[in-house]
């Protein structure tokens, strides 16, 4: 099962606007993504290679970030 997007970008030590500069993928779709929005194809594909995974271990649609307050 893949992993999703929030937890790949945060063992990465990336913030969302450093993965929407290196992505090209806008900011405000990767809030959308993580919030567990369905992830667009070509999104996918951009994001997958700046987290250095393949398409495959990427979840279609995240599960919502846990509240860690």
């Amino acid at each position: 099962m893949g992993k999703n997007l929030w937890e790949l970008r945060k063992q990465r030590n990336l913030t969302v606007k450093q993965l929407a500069a290196k992505s090209g993928v806008p900011a405000k779709n990767i809030y959308a993504y993580e919030a567990g929005e369905l992830v667009k194809v070509a999104d996918l594909e951009r994001l997958a290679k700046v987290l250095f995974v393949n398409n495959a271990e990427l979840k279609l649609q995240s599960d919502p970030i846990p509240n860690t307050k």
